[in-house]
């Protein structure tokens, strides 16, 4: 394989950092006193994500080399893989109830759903490409 295969991968690591430098840059700028309220981190939420993130596009260019017809079934259960995840490691720190609990539940489904769109459309080019 060339590198050139692994550039999905790549993608996802500067995604991810290009995220967490804006998501970190909005909260300091707009919402200083919340983010001292989270349970979890920026750092952590973005450092999980983007660690599966970048496990999943791997994944994905090993398994459309191997098996393309498995692609898409791949994706949908290492996203429901990572949503599992997600419940079982965040979900404790978020169903306390607090002031700042609403932002914080806003900010981790935000970061969430960002993540699931550009690795959607990343999967997208990765299945198109060539073509």
């Amino acid at each position: 394989m060339r590198f050139r295969d692994f550039l999905p991968v790549c993608w996802s690591v500067v995604i991810s950092a290009a995220l967490l430098l804006v998501h970190k840059l909005v909260l300091s700028t707009y919402f200083k006193n919340e983010e001292s309220k989270f349970t979890f981190s920026i750092w952590e939420m973005y450092a999980f994500f983007g660690t599966c993130f970048a496990i999943i596009m791997l994944v994905s260019v090993f398994v459309k080399k191997y098996s393309i017809n498995s692609f898409g079934q791949s994706i949908m259960l290492m996203t429901f893989i990572e949503m599992g995840l997600c419940f079982a490691l965040f979900f404790p720190g978020l169903e306390n109830e607090g002031s700042g609990m609403s932002f914080e539940k806003s900010s981790f489904l935000i970061v969430f759903l960002l993540f699931l769109a550009i690795e959607t459309i990343l999967a997208i080019r990765l299945l198109n490409k060539n073509q």
